[in-house]
């Protein structure tokens, strides 16, 4: 995959998913809360929302010359690159409305089907990549499901779905390194907001947009190929 086009790509996408989605979260807080002001007024295109965008946009520009350097094949380039597009639509859900939609990891594990058929149509030896997406799925949930029962309320629902389609779609590599890359994304921030005394211990951050900080870095920093 050219990088440089790979790199407008997911730069164009960044910006056409954030903005629809944004526009998304709008309408739905609209219905659900129409007598709050002070809502209508965070979803508003302010100086500090469009900084976001840019900010999103420029390291969205990064990924994508990175995925198109390091994918071992236009199929796992586009793999990566649907990946990154429902991790973001996630990420934009969860920071405005603290969910994730169920239509993004169906989303994912759909595009996953569909890529292994192309896979085999084209006579391409698929069964590494089907072990490689069910181990992910498999290992991922167990792995959450194990550690709710252990700390119950630690990760949402949504959080655990959207991962477990990830390590389907992408493999268990990636998913780990997209989770660990997370938290220590959101440690990072969580100091940060604590010493500026804008949250407590005891608020909730949405976990959505760190996972996709967790998988951008993954691309930028431990990607060395697919799967």
């Amino acid at each position: 995959m050219n990088r440089w086009l790979g790199m407008c790509i997911w730069g164009l996408l960044s910006a056409a998913l954030c903005i629809y989605m944004a526009k998304r979260t709008n309408q739905r807080a609209v219905q659900e809360y129409p007598e709050d002001k002070k809502i209508h007024l965070s979803y508003v295109w302010n100086r500090r929302m469009i900084a976001m965008l840019w900010g999103i946009v420029l390291l969205s520009l990064c990924g994508g010359y990175a995925a198109s350097e390091k994918a071992v094949s236009y199929t796992a380039w586009i793999e990566l690159t649907l990946s990154y597009a429902a991790v973001l639509s996630a990420a934009v859900m969860d920071y405005k409305l603290n969910i994730i939609p169920n239509r993004i990891p169906l989303f994912l594990m759909v595009s996953r089907w569909a890529v292994l058929l192309y896979e085999l149509l084209s006579d391409t030896f698929v069964m590494e990549n089907l072990i490689s997406s069910v181990l992910g799925f498999v290992v991922c949930l167990l792995f959450f499901l194990t550690a709710g029962k252990v700390f119950p309320g630690g990760i949402g629902k949504g959080d655990i779905k959207l991962l477990a389609a990830l390590g389907f779609s992408c493999g268990v590599y990636t998913v780990f390194s997209t989770l660990l890359l997370a938290l220590f994304c959101c440690v990072i921030v969580s100091v940060m907001l604590m010493i500026m005394k804008k949250v407590t211990l005891k608020d909730y951050l949405p976990f959505g947009p760190f996972i996709w900080m967790g998988y951008l870095c993954m691309i930028l920093l431990a990607y060395s190929q697919y799967k």
